[in-house]
């Protein structure tokens, strides 16, 4: 898939670039540039799409997260 996104924190105080490489009607992986500690929950934005997420696992720059309840524009 290889989509740009951001992943923004619950609080809006965290933002950060990352890649989604593939999704499934639950959930998404993703790819960031560099190493960094994700919250538990995030909205994931990519075109015009809004995925609230719950981090599931996370192994140095890739991440698993599970689809909630999708919000559209």
């Amino acid at each position: 898939m290889n989509t740009p996104a951001t992943i923004v924190s619950d609080d809006g105080l965290f933002r950060l670039g990352v890649r989604i490489m593939n999704r499934s009607a639950s959930g998404v992986m993703i790819e960031l540039d560099a190493y960094h500690v994700l919250p538990n929950s995030f909205t994931l934005l990519f075109g015009h799409v809004l995925e609230p997420c719950r981090l599931v696992w996370q192994i140095g720059s890739l991440a698993g997260a599970r689809l909630e309840a999708s919000i559209q524009d």
